[in-house]
């Protein structure tokens, strides 16, 4: 159990510092395409700030996520690496959905099947998603090396 719990928390871990590399790489993408504006204030990319709001997402949401996923997915038999990507990844689709419907719901937007399409493909689309991807692949190797041991 200290081996499972000990794994969980470096995959936390190497996930902060994965999210916080993938937050820089889209601040340099965003401002290496275009000339710099001077009326425009750019707010350089300070790791310390992201830090303050990746870590606790990370320990707080992921861990329980995947915790709970290993625990939902113990009797799976050979298909519970696929169950386990489900609930990682749905886990952070319907966050980014809850989010978006409440940002939505803050400006008064009319609610069609057409806009919760669109927010429900932005949900799966969207980096939290894809992070709960890497996450769960560091997770399943982390698992696949302990159980060798």
């Amino acid at each position: 159990m200290k081996r499972i719990w000990t794994g969980k928390l470096l995959v936390s871990a190497m996930m902060t510092v994965v999210t916080l590399i993938v937050l820089k790489m889209i601040d340099w993408m965003e401002h290496s395409f275009q000339p710099p504006d001077p009326d425009v204030l750019v707010i350089p990319f300070d790791p310390f700030f992201y830090l303050m709001y990746v870590a606790p997402f990370m320990f707080l949401f992921a861990l329980p996520v995947s915790m709970v996923s290993d625990w939902l997915t113990q009797r799976a038999g050979k298909y519970r690496w696929g169950w386990s990507l489900l609930i990682h990844t749905g886990a952070a689709a319907l966050l980014m959905f809850w989010l978006g419907w409440h940002i939505r719901q803050s400006v008064q937007w009319v609610v069609t099947p057409f806009t919760l399409l669109g927010l429900l493909v932005q949900s799966v689309f969207s980096l939290p998603t894809l992070l709960a991807l890497i996450y769960w692949a560091l997770d399943e190797w982390w698992k696949s090396r302990s159980l060798k041991k």
